[in-house]
Order: C-alpha cells, then sequence, then structure tokens
C-alpha cells in the first residue's frame, strides 16, 4: 500500500498475526516479528547445506586450518573460548568480518596476551560483536572461529607480514564469513534491533456489524531489502554505458530510493580491507537491522 501527498511518498504494509481475523481476505497473514536468532540459525544452516550441495563454490570438506583460530567449543563455561594454535590440522572454520570502529578490546593477542589467551577468553574480555558470532558459530555446529584482532599477533610486525600474507588462503578456505554489516564498531553486536520504521504498530478496528479486528501497520519491508545477489547488468541510454554489478557491496545504486538504506546503514561495506574479505569468501552471511542475508 502507498500514500502519496505534495513533496512527500511512501509505502506501508498492512497484515493481521496468525491466528486472528481479518477484516478483509485481500490483507495477508503475517508475522509480527523479524526471525528469532533460532529461526536465523535454521535459515542459515539451511542455505549453507544447499550452497555446499547444489553451487560451484563448493569448498574443501576439511581445509587446511589458520595457524591460530578461536575454540569456540565450551571450555571450564559454558561461554569460556581459548585460543587455539592448529599445527597444520585440518577442519571446518568460520570468519569474521567486522569494523574495530571505536571498541577497546581487551582480548587481543599480543606478545603479552597470547598465552593467557591460549588459556582461555574470558566472555566479559570479548566485546559484543565477537560474543554474538562466537554464539552463531556454535550453533551452526562449527568448532573453529578465526577473528583478526585475536588470530594475529597485534604488536608482532613478523606475524602481521606473515598472517596478512595468507588473507586469500583464510578466508578463501572459510565454511562461511560472517559479517557485522550494520555495526560501526565492535561494541554494537550483530543482532541489531529492527528499525522503528520496520516495527509493527497495532491498530484496532471494527467493522460495519460491530466485529472487532485488530490489524498491524509497518514500513514496507522490501525497502529494507538489498538488490539481488545475482550479478546485474545496469544499461545505460547506449552500449558504452553498460555496466555489471554484483549487487550487494555497490550502494550507490540505491540513489533511486532516496539513498535508503543508506551507507550509514551498512558500514562495514565502507571499509575497504573487508572489501577484500567479501570477495575472497566463497559464502556470506550478512548480519543487518531486522534480518540476515
Amino acid at each position: 500500500m502507498s500514500l502519496s501527498y505534495t513533496g512527500f511518498h511512501t509505502m506501508f504494509e498492512v497484515f493481521v498475526p496468525p491466528g486472528q481475523l481479518r477484516p478483509f481476505n485481500d490483507i495477508p497473514i503475517k508475522k509480527i516479528g523479524f526471525a528469532t536468532l533460532e529461526e536465523q540459525v535454521v535459515i542459515a544452516r539451511h542455505w549453507l547445506d544447499v550452497c555446499q550441495s547444489t553451487h560451484v563454490c563448493l569448498t574443501q570438506p576439511s581445509p587446511l586450518l589458520p595457524k591460530r583460530l578461536i575454540d569456540v567449543s565450551p571450555q571450564d563455561s559454558q561461554t569460556q573460548v581459548a585460543l587455539y594454535e592448529s599445527a597444520g590440522q585440518t577442519g571446518r572454520y568460520a570468519c569474521l568480518s567486522h569494523c574495530w570502529g571505536d571498541s577497546q578490546s581487551l582480548c587481543k593477542s599480543t606478545e603479552a596476551t597470547l598465552e593467557r589467551n591460549k588459556q582461555a577468553i574470558e566472555w566479559g574480555l570479548l566485546p559484543a560483536t565477537f560474543r554474538d558470532a562466537i554464539e552463531f558459530t556454535r550453533r551452526l555446529g562449527l568448532r573453529y572461529l578465526w577473528i583478526d584482532s585475536i588470530c594475529i599477533i597485534q604488536d608482532s610486525s613478523d606475524d602481521w607480514i606473515e598472517q596478512s600474507a595468507l588473507m586469500a588462503d583464510i578466508y578463501g578456505r572459510a565454511y562461511v564469513t560472517l559479517c557485522a554489516t550494520s555495526s560501526a564498531s565492535d561494541d554494537n553486536g550483530c543482532f541489531l534491533a529492527t528499525p522503528e520504521l520496520l516495527s509493527p504498530h497495532r491498530i484496532p478496528c471494527k467493522s460495519r456489524n460491530g466485529t472487532e479486528y485488530e490489524v498491524c501497520v509497518r514500513g514496507w519491508p522490501e525497502l529494507q531489502h538489498i538488490s539481488s545477489w545475482e550479478t546485474q547488468t545496469l544499461r545505460g541510454t547506449d552500449a558504452a554505458a553498460t555496466k555489471t554489478r554484483l549487487g550487494f557491496p555497490f550502494l550507490e545504486d540505491f540513489s533511486s530510493l532516496n539513498d535508503f538504506p543508506s551507507r550509514s546503514d551498512f558500514p562495514l561495506l565502507t571499509r575497504a580491507w573487508c572489501f577484500q574479505e567479501r570477495l575472497l569468501s566463497p559464502r556470506l552471511l550478512h548480519f543487518t537491522k531486522g534480518e540476515i542475508m
């Protein structure tokens, strides 16, 4: 449904929750909220299974592990994790793509903290984005997660030179890369609240015969979605103006939607270092405001 008046145009959605009467048959029945964490995990595992079994981006079933990873299996408690040195072992793992922002992470690996991190990394030392990524990695059934600030010794130039040269292997061999796409800082987390515009508002109404109903109204959800993952061709006025893009990373294509979603909605996509991570990874899960993609 759309609403227009001078100088303004918007779109919104009208629906009723499951189990409730509809005032008109044309009004759809939909869930009020976005997917819960459990539902997101089910969706993500389904996507990954389909990709692994049918797509051309097949990865090795048990690739060589990076030199260091976070072992997310429970240590002394359900929340504690530890830095693990793989010593040439093989297996599946996830990577995290994130914006450090102004987070003052206390869990970074340095010459001074390396041995401590190998013993255990206390949950309270991890910023919100790391905790969310660890929780999701566990729920995907994976044991290992690679995060740059923990798996690379931050104050060792030798380790940085060695590990930064292996980015193609680290991200290219990952089973999946988790992208904290809407988080400008590691303190924000991966699972962000649904924008107010897209949160449903309940409106009671009554028919002419006295039957009471309740309908929900929210901003049109399609406005928040990213364009197709498929390669698309944008044709200009002549052949020379034709260009091809890969959809999600190219936010300039949203200018026709008044820059919505804006660059501020996806700060990860403004980071040059993270651009290579998207290109190298065989599979990506983007965590945005209200949904995963």
